[in-house]
């Protein structure tokens, strides 16, 4: 459901409410996601809806918050959890292309997007 999902279908919401918080959640929980949109991301599709059950992404978001320090997930777990988010949707923008070396292998064609993963995550390739 996170990779494929029908036309005018949203994949999980919790991928919504995380682009639609606030600038200053975002780029607390990465560098640079703060101006991050729907179009940002391959995963997310093209989905105009934004209100769910009449409430809007943005508040969606709250309610989870508010959920989730329910049982105890807030400030650094709670950052944690949306940073695997945040990843999450950006594995999703790298794409892949045969290998040079072996036509049974494959390689990531799309280096500025790794670079950026590997800068978020803080692995080097």
């Amino acid at each position: 459901r996170i990779v494929a999902h029908k036309i005018n279908e949203r994949t999980f919401h919790i991928f919504y409410q995380l682009l639609a918080a606030p600038y200053e959640f975002k780029e607390s929980i990465l560098q640079g996601f703060g101006s991050a949109t729907r179009d940002s991301f391959r995963y997310i599709g093209d989905v105009d809806v934004d209100t769910i059950g009449g409430r809007t992404d943005a508040e969606n978001f709250e309610q989870t918050k508010s959920a989730l320090a329910t049982f105890g997930i807030e400030g650094e777990e709670l950052n944690a959890l949306m940073e695997a988010l945040c990843i999450s949707l950006h594995l999703g923008n790298l794409t892949f292309a045969p290998s040079r070396r072996s036509p049974r292998a494959a390689r990531v064609a799309s280096e500025d997007e790794i670079k950026k993963l590997s800068s978020l995550t803080g692995l080097s390739r």
